[in-house]
């Protein structure tokens, strides 16, 4: 996924757009764009709704010239993109023709969530140390001494893995900074959120009724997070709202968000984010914002060494089902997610320190992320992590809906 990032950053032509006026920059030293064909593409929310190539004016090698774009957009209340794409116009020595050297992406609009409504109150029944709330025939449980919730579709395990609160990923190579003894890893607190997530707990649950909702509300503690609390709305027609509000006090936070297991046999995912290939907040210049759909194989990346992969960053939705599955969908309420999903745990991924011990399990790994901190690594020698790519301290929320299909 790296190749991705450098041709990207290495393309020698840039472009910027304002309003449909397009600046066509030609960095080449000593070549003019006569060689070249630009197609441009319109999509909303991720579908092509128009594509044609632009005649382009002479620019000249080091100069820049304006265009003027037709764009029209249908629904502009999707998420709504002009994709720029430099192609040769004739086969060359070095590459065919149509060969793509250099892109790029405006995201013009952005969708916002429109909140579904309902009639219908969902069933509360509260046993012991479980709440179980009913909508038709969906059925979601929440343990009250572990705080994580299951769910199921006519009778069938859906969620087998609960749905917990997430802080930690597997460290990358980036993280461990390989050239540093482990023990002054420990010291500097690189494995800080790993020891942290060991005591999360569940400390209280409250359940209540809010118009046609029901509203299960878990306080946790856990070190190196404060306030945590995590609210799960289910409504009368099956959906469940899944929201984490906290406070991070500390520079060194991985990710926060939400994982869980599903039950055996899914494995096909559909994304509506920035893809197909991996990517995270300060690696992400190369992974266009689309709708791509595929095995759940193709949105990861086994490392040599095991570590955390196959983030996907500007998430509006996911989508996973398989044969005579029910599919599961993750709809962003508060802008957007980032995600991953693999067939491992976090916890098998730092175990294994070579990619052939790391054996893929039936049950798919499903992460939910308001955010996860970026790579870094991008100067020599340095593997830290830029300020703007952190999570900051202070106040975090975030919100997605969770629905089943038949």
């Amino acid at each position: 996924p790296a190749l991705f990032e450098v041709k990207k950053v290495y393309q020698p032509v840039d472009f910027f757009l304002d309003g449909k006026t397009l600046t066509v920059i030609n960095n080449f030293m000593f070549s003019d764009l006569s060689a070249y064909k630009l197609l441009v593409t319109l999509t909303e929310d991720g579908e092509e709704t128009s594509a044609s190539y632009v005649q382009l004016p002479e620019i000249k090698a080091g100069q820049m010239a304006k265009v003027n774009l037709k764009i029209r957009f249908e629904d502009e209340k999707k998420t709504c993109c002009v994709n720029l794409t430099l192609k040769t116009a004739a086969r060359t020595s070095w590459c065919p023709e149509n060969f793509p050297v250099a892109s790029e992406q405006f995201v013009v609009t952005t969708s916002s969530f429109r909140k579904p409504e309902s009639s219908v109150l969902p069933v509360v029944n509260e046993s012991g140390d479980f709440v179980s709330v009913s909508a038709d025939d969906v059925v979601y449980r929440i343990n009250k001494k572990t705080g994580g919730l299951t769910a199921t579709k006519n009778g069938e395990e859906v969620i087998s893995g609960e749905i917990r609160p997430q802080f930690w990923r597997a460290a990358t190579d980036n993280d461990r900074t390989p050239q540093v003894p482990e023990f002054l890893a420990y010291l500097k607190g690189t494995y800080l959120f790993r020891s942290a997530e060991k005591r999360l707990k569940a400390r209280k649950v409250k359940v209540e009724q809010k118009g046609n909702t029901v509203v299960v509300k878990v306080k946790w503690s856990m070190p190196c997070v404060e306030n945590l609390v995590t609210t799960y709305t289910f409504d009368g027609d099956g959906r469940a709202y899944l929201k984490m509000t906290f406070r991070n006090p500390l520079f060194r936070m991985p990710r926060f968000g939400f994982t869980m297991s599903l039950a055996e046999g899914y494995e096909n995912m559909v994304l509506l984010g920035r893809g197909p290939h991996e990517n995270y907040c300060d690696r992400q210049r190369a992974a266009d914002f689309g709708l791509y759909a595929g095995n759940e194989k193709l949105f990861r990346h086994d490392y040599l060494y095991p570590q955390e992969n196959g983030n996907h960053t500007f998430v509006k939705r996911l989508t996973l089902d398989g044969d005579d599955k029910h599919a599961v969908n993750f709809d962003a309420v508060t802008g957007s997610f980032e995600t991953s999903v693999y067939p491992y745990t976090v916890k098998e991924i730092e175990g294994a320190k070579h990619l052939h011990a790391l054996k893929p399990l039936k049950n798919l790994t499903v992460n939910i992320d308001g955010k996860q901190r970026g790579v870094g690594g991008d100067v020599p020698a340095l593997a830290m992590t830029k300020k703007q790519y952190k999570i900051k301290r202070g106040a975090h929320n975030f919100e997605v809906m969770f629905t089943m299909d038949d």
